[in-house]
This record gives C-alpha cells, sequence and structure tokens, in this order.
C-alpha cells in the first residue's frame, strides 16, 4: 500500500489496516504477522528551511505514529518493521560554549542509541529521526556495507586443484564473481544485549559467515575421515562396555578482531569459499 505523505500514512494506520484485519478475520484467513513500513524518513523529506515549529511537529507525528504502532502490535501480535536512513555524523569539534561537568553532550550519547561501532567506519553513519524516534522502538537494528569482498567461487576451484598457495587478500576490488561483506549490528534491543555479525546476500538466500564456516568444518571432517564417521554412526551388532566415540574438532567460528592470537581470517573466508562450491556441486548433483 502506497502512502507518499504523513495523513496518508496515518489514515493506513487508523483505519484501512485494521479493516483489512478485520477481514482476513471474517473470511477465516491466515492473519497478518508482519508489517513493513518502507521508509519512514521520506515522508519527513522537506525543501523547506527547518525551524523549531517544523521540529516540535515533526516530533508530535512521529509520537502519534508510534501510538498507532504500538497499539497495532499489541492487540492483533503483530511484528512492525519500520525502515529507517542514516545521516553523516559530523564532528563539531568541543563546544565553543562553557559546559557544566555533569552536561551531557548529545553527540557523545548518541553512539549507545543512534550508530553502532563494531569495526573501522561503522560510526560514520547514525539513524535518522534523532532522539524522538530512538525513544519509540523496542529494537534498532543497523545493516552495513563492508567493502569486503570475497571471490568465493574462484578461490574455492584453486583450493579444489590443490593449489595451496592460493589466498584470498582481506579486500578485494569488486568483480561480476564477488561477494559483498555486509554486517548486521544490533545497537540496542529490549530482549538482547548489543552484537554484531557478518552475513553474505546470494541467489540461495541470507547465511551469515559463521554458518558457512561451520557447514566448511563439517564437509571437510566427511572428506577426511569418511570410515571414521561411518563407525560413530553405525549401530553396534552386541552392546559393548566402554565404547567411545572420537571426539571431532570445534567448529570454526569468526575471530575476534581484537585477539592477538587469533585465527586468521583469511583462512576462515578460505574455509567459507570450499563450502559454497561444495553446496553448489551438491545442488548440481541433485538437479542432475
Amino acid at each position: 500500500m502506497a502512502t507518499p505523505t504523513l495523513p496518508m500514512l496515518i489514515l493506513a494506520l487508523t483505519v484501512k489496516f485494521r479493516d483489512l484485519i478485520k477481514q482476513l478475520r471474517e473470511q477465516n484467513q491466515r492473519p497478518v504477522k508482519l508489517l513493513v513500513i518502507d521508509a519512514l524518513t521520506e515522508l519527513f523529506h522537506s525543501d523547506k528551511r527547518t525551524t523549531t515549529n517544523t521540529l516540535v511537529q515533526r516530533s508530535k507525528d512521529l509520537a502519534q505514529i508510534s501510538a498507532l504502532l504500538h497499539s497495532i502490535a499489541s492487540e492483533h501480535q503483530i511484528a512492525v518493521l519500520v525502515l529507517n536512513e542514516v545521516v553523516d555524523v559530523v564532528d563539531q569539534g568541543p563546544s565553543a560554549g562553557p559546559a557544566d561537568q555533569n552536561d551531557l553532550i548529545y553527540r557523545e550519547q548518541a553512539r549507545w542509541f543512534n550508530r553502532a561501532d563494531s569495526i573501522p567506519g561503522e560510526d560514520r553513519k547514525e539513524a535518522g529521526l534523532a532522539l524522538v524516534w530512538a525513544n519509540q522502538v523496542n529494537a534498532r537494528i543497523m545493516c552495513t556495507r563492508t567493502n569486503r569482498y570475497r571471490n568465493l567461487y574462484d578461490f574455492a576451484d584453486k583450493r579444489s586443484r590443490g593449489d595451496a598457495s592460493a589466498s584470498v587478500s582481506h579486500r578485494e576490488p569488486a568483480s561480476d564473481s564477488s561477494t559483498l561483506i555486509r554486517r548486521l549490528s544490533v545497537i540496542f534491543s529490549s530482549v538482547s544485549s548489543p552484537a554484531s555479525v557478518d552475513y553474505i546476500v546470494t541467489a540461495a538466500g541470507i547465511a551469515t559467515v559463521d554458518e558457512i564456516v561451520s557447514m566448511s568444518s563439517n564437509i571437510c571432517i566427511s572428506k577426511k575421515r569418511p570410515a571414521v564417521l561411518m563407525e560413530e554412526t553405525a549401530v553396534p551388532e552386541a552392546p559393548s562396555q566402554g565404547l567411545t566415540t572420537q571426539e571431532l574438532p570445534e567448529e570454526l567460528g569468526e575471530p575476534d578482531a581484537q585477539s592477538d592470537g587469533g585465527a586468521n581470517s583469511d583462512d576462515l573466508y578460505a574455509e567459507l569459499d570450499l563450502a559454497l562450491l561444495d553446496a553448489a556441486d551438491a545442488e548440481d548433483s541433485v538437479l542432475s
């Protein structure tokens, strides 16, 4: 449903969306479980000069929209996702006037609710609509392009041919076969602690880097030790005392960026590349 203006959005949330929910209930159809607004910030773009009056009115409009969304989510058990925009963080330097030692400076406090800081450069952008909207939401998630690329299939092909000297640099120029590594950061949430994870978007869908590395670890184990795995999964013919299974290596995880003794990130992404190639080969064999 298109709502190009603020009054149309309020009308849709107040009347039309509730009528839709009622209609689906009367027809015994599946209920709505997710409401997505893309994107709220666009309704507040204006060529007019920003004044105190316009900021006050914007705050009132945001509070009204928030009340409607909270009411819908509470009454009908619907998850609400509101897409926001980001703005550049401008360093204005030290304050020109004298400040009390106990004063809270907005640009210093905004890092707790408006921007992420899990990787270098992530804190250069912050969420729009400022503190007013930040006080209305239960969780804030920021998705970032990291400018890290992985030539997944080409590198996996080299590994499969036994090229032990092949390696992937931490940053590569984008190409047709490169996959962009993205970053998802939970800035704050009412149900979880702040956290971050790398993920990729492919034709197969969305997957975190940890999941793919874990799958790669299992694939490598199955290739190197097929007989042992068969013995572990086989049912013994007779009960035997002291029967034990051989402990498998732990799954590989994403290296800690702040740890000096962590694993090499290139090695982890190399395993990621091999996993994607193996998954593609498995898919081809099924289709054929």
